[in-house]
């Protein structure tokens, strides 16, 4: 960046200040996405070269512009700390008023704290307050936690800190509800940027997470000062699953971050037949989305063992990991039947099912039914060959016959479904 001295003005009187406020009337509007340098030289009818001296990029522009949204934020906490009584309703109002903001502009937040760029958010702050002294007026006390560290954990921690201080919270405590909370907002977060949110559902869903804080609180606090912070309502469901992954995707859990297989490691794992288990995988994948959470983003399942005794063996240089899943975010199936889909073959509803389709290739003097997927037998018996491909719709139809036929996908991993990690 260039220092303050040489951002004054260049080219019709502009300022740093000028192309915030435009960049975020547009960004506002329309999206981030609809901001470009071009547009932006049109608006204020100069040349597209003008912003690089006030801004690096494009991209250090908008991420000042989305600060504007601290705004709100800061009003948010204004309008509502003098309701708060005592150290839990602040911490939850807190929590409660950035959740508010955060899920009606989640792309903003989730690049202010979670860029790259959002790791100089304190001297960024400064900066843009700077720029806009006239906003300090409504700068809450709570501002100078964020001018501490760009870390969501430190940040939080500050906060936490204060419980323990008052003695509501044991001081071994204090990383498990810091923890426990910041990796809920994040899969919170997450969910949103990848599934969309409606303007009419961020109170519904801000409802929800604060009820979810209350009942973290109070499986950590010593002194709920009164407050009903038990488990409320029906709890979630969660299934208790294994997987067997590379120590990498162990490590991502364990900073506090979401793992989604990615086609580069498929490659990597499978070499020269990744295609073949690439187009297999797209395909489960696209059959889930219309039955459960699957995010937008091009995704791979992630395999997973419903039954300890079923599990994959730990093998050298593997992680085991325990996890309690949120039912939603599994598909259970047999093993059985995907069998027939990874070998191209007719899947059958039952034994008598089997048997006709059986006797339909006999009648032809088919040897292999996959060699009408695979090779040119299917252009003389395109039929045949339909029915096969219409089969394997029936993927989810058909049910596992046992514990041990139990087969479970699921689409991510979240650092707060961990239960266990054993390494190998």
């Amino acid at each position: 960046m260039y220092e303050a001295e040489g951002r004054k003005r260049y080219f019709k009187d502009l300022s740093r200040r000028d192309y915030i406020d435009k960049a975020f009337e547009i960004i506002n509007s329309e999206g981030a996405e609809s901001l470009s340098i071009r547009r932006i030289a049109k608006a204020f009818g100069c040349s597209s070269t003008s912003l690089y001296h006030y801004f690096k990029n494009l991209d250090e522009l908008i991420y000042f512009s989305y600060l504007v949204y601290l705004d709100e934020y800061l009003k948010d906490l204004n309008s509502h700390e003098s309701e708060w009584k005592d150290i839990w309703e602040i911490h939850i109002g807190i929590w409660e008023c950035y959740c508010r903001t955060a899920f009606r502009h989640p792309k903003a937040f989730n690049a202010i704290f979670f860029s790259e760029t959002g790791r100089k958010l304190p001297e960024a702050i400064r900066e843009y307050y700077a720029m806009f002294p006239e906003r300090l007026n409504i700068v809450s006390p709570y501002l100078q936690v964020m001018l501490k560290s760009a870390d969501l954990l430190e940040r939080d921690m500050v906060m936490v800190q204060r419980c323990v201080d008052s003695g509501v919270l044991p001081p071994e405590n204090a990383s498990k509800l810091n923890h426990h909370v910041c990796f809920l907002y994040k899969g919170y977060l997450k969910d949103i940027l990848d599934y969309g949110i409606k303007e009419t559902e961020v109170e519904e869903r801000v409802t929800e997470i604060k009820k979810e804080i209350e009942e973290i609180v109070g499986m950590y606090a010593s002194d709920t000062l009164g407050h009903d912070y038990g488990h409320k309502g029906e709890a979630e469901e969660y299934f208790t699953v294994w997987t067997r992954q590379d120590p990498a995707v162990a490590d991502v859990l364990e900073k506090g971050e979401v793992y989604t297989a990615k086609e580069s490691f498929i490659r990597k794992k499978n070499g020269s037949i990744s295609d073949y288990y690439i187009g297999l995988y797209r395909w489960l994948t696209d059959k889930c989305r219309d039955i459960m959470a699957v995010p937008k983003a091009e995704v791979f399942p992630i395999w997973l063992s419903m039954h300890e005794e079923y599990r994959l063996r730990p093998v050298e240089n593997t992680a085991v990991l325990k996890l309690n899943i949120p039912k939603k975010y599994i598909k259970v199936f047999s093993e059985y039947a995907w069998g027939y889909r990874v070998n191209y073959m007719y899947m059958p509803y039952d034994k008598k099912d089997s048997d006709e389709f059986n006797r339909e290739l006999r009648r032809y003097n088919i040897a292999s039914e996959s060699s009408l997927i695979t090779g040119n037998e299917g252009n003389y018996y395109p039929l045949l060959k339909r029915k096969i491909v219409k089969s394997w719709d029936r993927i989810f139809a058909i049910p596992p016959f046992g514990p041990e036929d139990e087969l479970g996908i699921c689409f991510e991993l979240r650092p707060e479904w961990l239960a266990e990690c054993e390494r190998y």
